[in-house]
């Protein structure tokens, strides 16, 4: 529970703002930590070549993460699904203007989620048009994720409906979207034994909310009482240190060395045990995968945290997690 754990020495931790249009916080966070360890003995030794080979031989199931010949790249359109190939996983962010939680889940799916497909839409209409185009490549959706703001009373979930401004949109108005031909198609999309996660706040506590979102997908619809949120850390040498945004400025000092491979090794534990990384073997491979990350993201490295009504954090995939999702699955 990140609530009750202290950061380590020369770390930070952002905490997110608040949600407009909802009772608690909003789901958007920056930070940073620190820690330990080089830009990559590996390379170091072997040179840059070898690491980018241990990076090519790394990517291996978790939770969210994908095999590389399960479907389409992230970000990438139907187009690149070939006709018939395996049932893919997709995140569906849906924005809101000037935002800083979709914001921060959509790097959160470019540089954390590495290979994962990811689209940003507006609303359901724009996934239902999206899970045509895929229809017509023979892929269908394994497990759907929708990242988007939830409303604690009515269960609305935020988006954009043709020719409106961004509101939250009530589950009856959900129920009547999903009557469209392009919609009515929608339940056809899933896999056999599919689901749906909705990444945001709040919709687990509306019974209505999941009974509309699963008749929609045909599927079962996982949904968080709690507040998603995105933390992010960031590596200094010092307590108060300016970060560093790269692996190549990490001083080839000794200490400064190990400080750099130890933060990233913890970074990799964090993110393993909450299935947003492969489970690597051997240090090599998980600095090797942890520095990779580390620069694509500029620096800073992106989680996924759920907050509960106390204020208490925790981590995906931890009991008391887990305890905060609710299952609704679609009436026969």
């Amino acid at each position: 529970m990140l609530g009750n754990r202290l950061p380590p020495d020369h770390a930070r931790r952002s905490s997110p703002g608040r949600q407009p249009g909802s009772r608690g916080p909003g789901p958007h966070a920056g930070g940073r930590s620190d820690g330990v360890g080089p830009l990559l003995q590996l390379q170091h030794e072997a040179g840059n070549a070898a690491g980018a080979a241990i990076l090519d031989r790394m990517v291996t199931r978790t939770a969210v993460q994908r095999d590389p010949d399960d479907g389409p790249t992230a970000g990438g359109g139907a187009a690149a699904g070939a006709a018939g190939s395996g049932p893919i996983d997709i995140i569906f962010i849906i924005g809101k203007p000037n935002d800083g939680y979709t914001a921060g889940m959509t790097e959160y799916a470019k540089t954390t989620l590495k290979g994962q497909v990811h689209r940003e839409v507006g609303n359901l209409e724009d996934i239902c048009a999206i899970a045509g185009e895929y229809a017509k490549q023979g892929v269908k959706f394994r497990t759907v994720r929708i990242v988007s703001h939830g409303q604690t009373n009515i269960g609305g979930v935020g988006m954009t409906p043709a020719g409106e401004g961004w509101r939250f949109v009530r589950p009856d108005e959900i129920r009547e979207m999903a009557k469209s031909p392009a919609c009515k198609a929608l339940r056809s999309s899933m896999a056999k034994d599919g689901q749906v996660e909705f990444w945001g706040c709040y919709l687990g506590s509306v019974q209505e909310a999941g009974e509309a979102w699963s008749e929609t997908f045909g599927a079962p619809v996982r949904s968080t009482t709690g507040e998603m949120r995105v933390a992010t850390e960031q590596f200094s040498l010092t307590r108060r240190g300016k970060p560093i945004t790269s692996s190549s400025k990490v001083p080839t000092d000794k200490t400064s060395q190990k400080r750099w491979r130890g933060w990233l090794l913890a970074q990799h534990q964090r993110l393993a045990k909450s299935g947003e990384a492969p489970p690597l073997k051997t240090e090599a491979e998980k600095v090797a995968y942890m520095t990779d990350l580390f620069d694509r993201s500029g620096g800073t490295i992106r989680h996924r945290i759920v907050e509960d009504k106390k204020g208490r954090r925790y981590e995906p995939g931890s009991d008391a997690e887990m305890k905060l999702w609710s299952t609704t699955r679609p009436q026969d």
